[in-house]
């Protein structure tokens, strides 16, 4: 092991601690610390490299339990972007909490192309316990409905439509969640057509240091 890499090793385990003495995590911290249960196929020594090999610039891929290419794809204290298979993305964002600057929430967004791409959002916290208890629940079929739908959109949309898939992806300049309706991807044009009238294509959810919540 090289001397740099030593030291970038020393520093990442500071930075993984920092936490434990009362600082807020970083996106690298989440990264190379998130459980099996949250990023089963790559291993923590493998997520150093690619830390490494994005911090050099090198577009170097690693490889995965599944013997497949991932890669991080944008890094920022934040925020950080992976490609973990050739169809699956997952993103980290670390939140801070109103009721203490040394206190993060992290937020995982696991995106699986079904083809469609399909978004699952999960909030923790630093100790990676699932949070729950209103801090954040995954818009509906309520939120999605246009205001004036009425019942009988409802319920066309309702017959017409058996689940909703939906991208999630984190805009870092304006510190928001960005859900989007991907349901003309997947539905027949026929199928769709009579009901994206009552449907909206994009929710936005900001972070107020609590909860994330939508944006009206």
């Amino acid at each position: 092991m090289s001397s740099q890499r030593i030291l970038f090793s020393i520093i990442t385990a500071a930075a993984i601690a920092a936490p434990l003495t009362g600082q807020a995590i970083t996106a690298a911290d989440a990264f190379v610390k998130a459980p099996h249960s949250v990023l089963p196929l790559i291993e923590e020594s493998t997520r150093l490299d690619m830390i490494d090999y994005f911090n050099a610039g090198s577009e170097r891929a690693s490889r995965n339990t599944l013997y497949g290419n991932s890669r991080i794809t944008s890094l920022t204290p934040e925020h950080i972007v992976l490609e973990v298979t050739a169809a699956s993305t997952m993103e980290m964002v670390t939140l801070p909490l109103t009721s203490s600057s040394a206190d993060s929430v992290i937020v995982v967004i696991h995106t699986v192309a079904t083809p469609v791409p399909d978004s699952k959002v999960t909030l923790y916290n630093k100790s990676w316990e699932p949070i729950s208890g209103g801090v954040f629940t995954a818009p509906g079929i309520d939120q999605w409905l246009k205001p004036d739908s009425g019942r009988s959109g409802r319920d066309e949309v309702e017959a017409l439509l058996p689940f909703m898939l939906t991208s999630c992806s984190y805009d870092a300049a304006t510190k928001s969640f960005v859900f989007t309706n991907r349901s003309a991807e997947f539905l027949s044009e026929e199928v769709y057509e009579p009901i994206k009238m009552y449907l909206q294509n994009k929710l936005v959810y900001t972070w107020d240091g609590k909860r994330l919540a939508l944006r009206k």
